[in-house]
């Protein structure tokens, strides 16, 4: 599993995140579930499997996502923004990154 680790996290570098930040749990419940779905009737190694297939890197990275939103569930940011945007003598600009369920133009 330590070798299958390794690969897990260099496809996590690879892909411009940092390993760091994806906790073991986290990290070996993706790999549980990607192994019963990719090799439990193949009998591969799922460590050659990840390392090897770029399809695989993306469904894992897929597997590790959070498909939560919490935009609009939480009123302080906006009252930290309404602050910000009262202390400044220019127009506030405001990156809106994506959100998974498409409320970015908000």
């Amino acid at each position: 599993m330590n070798q299958m680790v390794d690969v897990a996290k260099l496809v996590l570098t690879e892909a411009g995140l940092d390993p760091a930040l994806v906790s073991d749990v986290q990290l070996d419940a993706a790999m549980r579930r990607r192994t019963m779905k990719v090799c439990a009737f193949e009998g591969a190694d799922y460590g050659a499997v990840l390392s090897s297939d770029l399809a695989e890197q993306q469904a894992f990275l897929e597997e590790l996502l959070v498909r939560e939103s919490w935009f609009f569930r939480a009123r302080s940011p906006f009252a930290l923004v309404k602050a910000q945007a009262r202390q400044r003598p220019r127009p506030l600009r405001i990156l809106s990154a994506p959100c998974a369920n498409g409320e970015e133009p908000y």
